[in-house]
């Protein structure tokens, strides 16, 4: 299998000298040992990705979190990654009833403190975003 000729900038030959002397054989020996390790993982690695950006445990996630806190006001940083490791809208609004109050209380803290927009929202609690708008603009009063 031929992927065509590294960039200049990425310096492959040390790592292959660890797998072999000879490049051909390097290479070769490299595609097994990363063929290896993808199928020892029960997951693949991505999906313990956090926010887009942050791989490693709940304590450095939220070290990371609190060091992007001045991010959650840069537009130009995407949503996701502004809010890392914030909790999925299932957590936020678990199954069951519960009255209207809590709930908007609940729709204004996903908006605001975890980012979420109002079409998200919405569709997790099957209402249309509109609602959740008006909902918004009340609690704003």
């Amino acid at each position: 299998m031929l992927l065509g000729k590294a960039p200049d900038f990425l310096k492959v030959d040390w790592i292959l000298h660890q797998f072999a002397k000879n490049k051909t054989e390097a290479r070769k020996v490299y595609r097994k040992f990363v063929a290896d390790g993808l199928l020892k993982q029960e997951q693949s690695p991505w999906n313990k990705l956090v926010g887009q950006i942050v791989f490693g445990s709940s304590d450095f996630v939220a070290d990371i979190q609190s060091r992007l806190s001045e991010a959650k006001e840069i537009g130009e940083v995407p949503r996701a990654q502004r809010f890392t490791g914030r909790p999925a809208l299932g957590e936020l609004f678990p199954q069951g009833k519960r009255d209207k109050a809590a709930r908007n209380k609940q729709i204004e803290t996903a908006h605001i403190q975890y980012g979420y927009n109002m079409k998200e929202i919405a569709d997790q609690l099957h209402i249309h975003y509109t609602t959740v708008s008006k909902i918004m603009k009340r609690l704003k009063k």
